[in-house]
């Protein structure tokens, strides 16, 4: 059984998916416009798609800063 990792940070969701002993291939997501800063350390699971073979294509994006001024 496939893990659901969407909403996950990154790293957990990798771990789990090693454990179970599934492939994956990821795709990196970035905003269009440099308004909100974004903390590329912090990525998360934003999507989760079967391919026909089996492994998982997961598309990350990293989250946005929290900054006041």
């Amino acid at each position: 059984m496939i893990p659901d990792v969407v909403g996950r940070p990154w790293r957990e969701a990798e771990d789990l998916l090693q454990a179970a002993g599934i492939g994956y291939t990821t795709t990196v997501s970035r905003p269009t416009r440099d308004f909100f800063t974004v903390d590329e350390q912090a990525q998360y699971v934003v999507r989760q798609r079967e391919a026909v073979d089996g492994t998982l294509q997961l598309v990350l994006c990293a989250r946005l800063r929290k900054e006041v001024s």
